[in-house]
């Protein structure tokens, strides 16, 4: 008697043993959330909860899913506001001045240079009619160049905008970042 009541302790033993490894093994495999402040804080940590809120903004307002804004402006500027291209390029965004004068925007304005480029996204998006890669190309190197090679044009610096662009979308989904203010829950 006293042997099986040893060996079904032994064995409860095992199990409770196991149960805890298989619980602390779906602990660590869950994904972990990465909140887009503290995904932007990676790139610019002094205004990274500002950006954050403004493109949380500014992407439902013009319906704009914000994992496309957050990488357009990864890709544009690393989320730097002093940004200046060498072609006159200004901000986050990287908004040209004749397209931040056209939208009403001032370029050197943080939220207005977010506001300025989702928009602006927004309008390459409806030209051509919801075509992703299109609208990526057409945000870079202009709608103007989209039409006339129908589709994305055989610029290299704006076939690598466009794959590294949808690159960003597919990590910052991988990396489960959420896309709510942390401190706001």
């Amino acid at each position: 008697m006293f042997h099986l009541r040893k060996k079904h302790e032994k064995i409860l033993l095992l199990v409770f043993f196991l149960l805890c490894l298989f619980e602390i093994q779906d602990e660590y495999s869950k994904p972990r959330k990465i909140f887009i402040e503290d995904y932007i804080a990676r790139y610019n940590s002094k205004d990274a909860e500002e950006i954050a809120r403004y493109i949380l903004v500014y992407s439902r307002q013009h319906d704009v899913p914000p994992e496309v804004a957050t990488s357009i402006f990864l890709q544009e500027s690393k989320f730097n506001n002093q940004a200046i291209s060498r072609v006159g390029a200004v901000g986050i965004s990287q908004l040209m001045p004749e397209t931040a004068e056209e939208l009403g925007v001032n370029p050197k304005d943080l939220r207005e240079n977010i506001h300025g480029g989702i928009a602006y996204y927004k309008k390459m998006l409806n030209f051509n009619e919801g075509n992703l890669p299109k609208a990526l190309a057409s945000y870079n190197a202009g709608y103007g160049n989209v039409t006339e090679y129908n589709g994305i044009p055989p610029f290299p610096e704006t076939q690598h905008y466009v794959r590294k662009v949808i690159a960003n979308i597919d990590n910052i989904k991988k990396e489960n970042v959420v896309f709510e203010i942390k401190n706001e829950l």
